[in-house]
């Protein structure tokens, strides 16, 4: 706050005793406005892998519902720092690492964690400012990329199964490092906001057959669809 004189007793010392405690005051809220946006933060955080987390994701399933869509795009912007342009539309990938269950259990938790991490890394990389990612549980992930139609979404998860092809995706650990021959399993679906639960239903569905070795589903909604990558 900067105040202009025109001379030097202009304000009488009761007036700036006012404005030290209204600066003081100002001061104290700022501060704790940004204590409880970072607080905000941490509870919408993955401790281990940085993504949003599924607490999130069901908040933001609740605004979608009870805004109809509408209210969504505020609420991220609000909550996350998100700012996407104005579009009903929204693509999901649902994100399953294979055998990631026999992997940990051969080289144990910490590699399991580490592995975790440098996919989520990927994940975020990937997405850029055109989308977030949400880790959905244990090995399983959300992509949700805003304005995208569905045909770019599965691009999109193409990309992210070519980076994953086996001698490509490293995991260093202490001063070893291990290359996994590891794939992913991605569902991908679409439509409007206002049916956020029901793409990511879908998109899980989509994954799960994937996930079983199908090549191929498709699931009408209307003018929403779900397909696997």
């Amino acid at each position: 706050m900067t105040l202009k004189i025109s001379h030097a007793d202009f304000y009488s010392p009761a007036d700036l005793r006012l404005m030290e405690k209204v600066a003081l005051r100002l001061s104290v809220f700022l501060h704790s406005a940004k204590l409880v946006y970072e607080l905000r933060q941490q509870a919408y955080t993955d401790a281990l892998t940085g993504t949003l987390n599924r607490r999130f994701l069901s908040e933001l399933e609740e605004v979608s519902k009870s805004s109809g869509g509408s209210g969504v795009l505020d609420y991220l912007e609000q909550h996350a720092g998100f700012s996407f342009e104005e579009s009903e539309a929204v693509s999901v990938l649902f994100v399953d690492i294979d055998s990631f269950k026999s992997m940990n259990d051969e080289y144990g938790h910490a590699m399991g964690d580490k592995y975790l991490f440098e996919v989520a890394k990927l994940l975020l990389g990937s997405v850029d400012k055109k989308g977030f990612v949400v880790r959905y549980g244990g090995d399983e992930f959300i992509v949700v990329l805003p304005g995208v139609p569905l045909h770019e979404a599965e691009q999109h998860a193409q990309l992210l199964r070519q980076r994953m092809k086996a001698g490509e995706f490293v995991v260093d650990l202490r001063a070893s490092s291990i290359t996994f021959d590891t794939t992913l399993s991605i569902g991908c679906a679409s439509g409007q906001w206002s049916e956020l639960s029901d793409i990511l239903k879908r998109s899980d569905e989509a994954m799960y057959v994937r996930k079983q070795g199908a090549e191929t589903l498709e699931l009408l909604r209307g003018e929403s669809t779900g397909r696997l990558m």
